[in-house]
């Protein structure tokens, strides 16, 4: 029996270490006391997939507790790294209002990381690794009205992705790979208001893509490859103040010079993106 002893031992910690052990943060509390009771993170690795809660400790300012938080905020340096995204912060921190979480190398974001966001308002992706968006993703987060995933990797964005967020108002995607998106994409968004594409690879936009987003204000397409812009593209957007198609190759330099401040969408400028108008330089 005693010889089994050193097999066993080594066996159950072969299996810890396969399966991961919890990541622990430390938060700096109370740093912009303007957002609410806020947390920074500026150290931590995940590097494996696993749902390990992440832990978090940290020394609260007198009269504050986890309840507290409304604002968390993960900044990338060289001693952050999140390959996945911090599974349990959402049940830590229920009343949880401003996620932030910029330039940390995340790459892969899971069904269920944001099944218990349901107070989130605001959640910031931007300068990450992030290739694909997988449907459902965001499921949980409600109330999410501004979500930005600005300078990642993006290439696909799966039909359901943001399946749950009727309540989103602005949408930021600029600085991805985008080539192209489902017709039905933005269906569930019916509060969007603004939505950023700029700085992908468009050469062309489904006509119905905006087909259910009545309360669009403003649309931000520029620096793209478009070379067809649909009219019936912005059919039914009777909100709409601002279309950017600055920089396609579409548009040629009478653009630039006239419409440089312009708010508002003008007849002619879709003229020049019209089928059989494309290639002006």
């Amino acid at each position: 029996m005693k010889a089994l002893f050193p097999f066993v031992f080594l066996s159950a910690l072969v299996l810890i270490c396969e399966i991961g052990a919890a990541v622990e943060f430390t938060c700096h509390y109370g740093y912009r006391l303007d957002h609410g009771y806020p947390c920074q993170i500026t150290k931590g690795l995940i590097e494996s997939d696993n749902d390990l809660p992440a832990s978090f400790v940290g020394a609260h300012q007198n009269g504050k507790s986890d309840d507290d938080l409304k604002l968390i905020s993960f900044s990338g340096n060289r001693h952050l790294r999140l390959d996945y995204f911090p599974r349990g912060t959402f049940e830590t921190f229920p009343q949880l209002i401003d996620f932030s979480l910029q330039n940390c190398q995340l790459s892969n974001l899971r069904n269920g990381d944001f099944k218990s966001a349901e107070n989130l308002k605001n959640l910031n992706l931007d300068l990450n690794k992030l290739k694909q968006l997988n449907a459902s993703t965001f499921t949980g987060a409600d109330k999410l009205n501004w979500l930005s995933m600005s300078g990642n990797e993006i290439e696909k964005i799966d039909k359901d992705a943001f399946s749950g967020l009727s309540k989103l108002q602005m949408l930021i995607l600029s600085q991805n790979k985008l080539h192209q998106l489902p017709q039905s994409v933005f269906v569930k968004l019916v509060d969007l208001q603004e939505i950023l594409l700029n700085s992908n690879a468009f050469e062309t936009l489904s006509t119905g893509l905006f087909e259910r987003n009545a309360k669009m204000k403003r649309i931000w397409l520029q620096n793209n490859r478009l070379n067809v812009i649909e009219p019936q593209l912005f059919e039914g957007l009777t909100n709409l103040a601002l279309v950017n198609l600055k920089d396609n190759a579409c548009i040629d330099e009478e653009y630039r010079q006239r419409y440089r401040e312009t708010e508002n969408l003008q007849a002619d400028l879709l003229a020049k993106c019209a089928p059989g108008k494309s290639g002006v330089v």
